[in-house]
């Protein structure tokens, strides 16, 4: 639902790929970085008062995940105007 989201356009879903992809690595990556930093390494842990998501036996704070798809996401907008903007001829 999020892909569909923050990639869904007319092009769906063939045009959209590479920022799928992109979206799913960045949440892979989050977890990941999650993990290793709370669990294997115990450099630091969460308290009680974030908002935690638990998925697949791992729990992850919900801004760090939301921040490693809200940025590159609306980098991916962005971009997307000003690429359309230039290739129609407008400075």
């Amino acid at each position: 639902m999020l892909a569909l989201l923050s990639a869904g356009n007319e092009l769906w879903p063939t045009g959209c790929y590479r920022r799928i992809a992109a979206l799913a690595l960045i949440a892979a990556y989050t977890t990941f970085g999650e993990w290793l930093n709370v669990v294997v390494r115990a450099s630091w842990a969460y308290s009680e008062w974030p908002p935690i998501v638990s998925a697949f036996g791992l729990r992850i704070g919900i801004s760090p995940l939301l921040q490693w798809i809200t940025v590159p996401s609306v980098g991916f907008a962005v971009t997307s105007v000003v690429t359309a903007k230039f290739s129609n001829g407008e400075p």
